[in-house]
């Protein structure tokens, strides 16, 4: 009997660690410029949450979001800040547009 209650309880939590572990959407992408090249460096984060990261040196990330819900915000200087619904996508590339505001106020120091 003492077995059995034992393997019950390990079966139960594997499954409800599964269970958590499997909410986790992998989101993978790059992130261009206007033109279409790539943006290294640039700050990816979940709304509301402080799991993040950066582009690499080609644009690309992976990322994991807590639910296929979550909105990504996509940031970089010079650059509008996006921010994008996941809705299920895995793979979601972005295009940033050049913040022409930012742009008119850049102070070179030489």
């Amino acid at each position: 009997m003492k077995r059995k209650i034992t393997l019950f309880f390990l079966v139960f939590y594997f499954l409800c660690f599964n269970f958590v572990v499997a909410q986790d959407l992998k989101i993978t992408g790059k992130v261009t410029d206007e033109s279409g090249a790539s943006l290294p460096g640039v700050s990816i984060k979940v709304k509301g949450t402080t799991n993040g990261t950066q582009t690499n040196l080609n644009g690309d990330y992976v990322l994991n979001a807590p639910s296929n819900q979550s909105i990504l915000v996509f940031s970089y200087l010079g650059y509008t800040i996006e921010e994008i619904a996941i809705a299920g996508r895995t793979n979601l590339n972005v295009s940033l547009k050049p913040d022409q505001k930012s742009l008119q106020e850049v102070v070179v120091i030489g």
